[in-house]
């Protein structure tokens, strides 16, 4: 029962599917394909840093991705992995991460080989699947799991639509190396939701 409750978590993260919200908690809407618009640091609010960082996916097609985190940071940092929808590209998760980077995580956004034809992963659209996808993840979260700022111990995974779908299935396949590894998983999930605003999960 354990276990199960752990993959359960885990899909609900990993699959998360965000509604718009109205002012009284209300929304209906899926998550925008359009990320939020990025707008300059008040005061008191965390600057951003970026870098570019390549993956090897599927057949060992070459990942690429961009790294979001807090500027001046030296730590090891809890990290959202974001998967983006069927036919778009990192681009679409972009505000969204720079919204969880803000919360003092490291996000990480990436195109799926194949995924679009902007894409600036390697790969053929041709040859994308769902299942391609889920192994593209798979490598990416091995790598940035293995990252000096990260800790592998606190790693979440967060896709829209198909991305989503791939998310909860490399969360099935991984339920003692996402979330909770040290039974913190809702304190975290909780600061998590609290980036989004007028985002929730269900």
């Amino acid at each position: 029962m354990k276990f199960f409750n752990l993959i359960l978590v885990s899909m609900l993260f990993a699959g998360a599917i965000c509604f718009s919200c109205s002012d009284d908690g209300e929304g209906s809407d899926v998550l925008p394909s359009t990320p939020p618009a990025e707008t300059k640091p008040s005061d008191g609010q965390q600057e951003i840093d970026s870098l570019e960082v390549w993956c090897t996916g599927h057949e060992g097609l070459k990942i690429y991705g961009k790294l979001f985190f807090p500027k001046g940071n030296d730590k090891a940092l809890p990290t959202v992995i974001l998967s983006h929808s069927h036919s778009l590209t990192h681009e679409a998760m972009r505000g969204y991460a720079r919204l969880i980077a803000e919360q003092g995580f490291a996000a990480y956004c990436f195109d799926f080989s194949g995924g679009s034809s902007s894409s600036k992963s390697e790969g053929s659209t041709d040859a994308m699947t769902l299942f391609t996808e889920k192994d593209d993840l798979q490598g990416v979260l091995g790598e940035i799991s293995s990252r000096s700022d990260v800790d592998a111990s606190r790693v979440f995974l967060l896709g829209s639509s198909l991305g989503g779908v791939a998310s909860a299935l490399v969360a099935e396949d991984n339920p003692a190396g996402l979330l909770g590894r040290h039974g913190r998983h809702e304190l975290y999930g909780q600061r998590l939701r609290a980036g989004f605003g007028r985002l929730r999960y269900l």
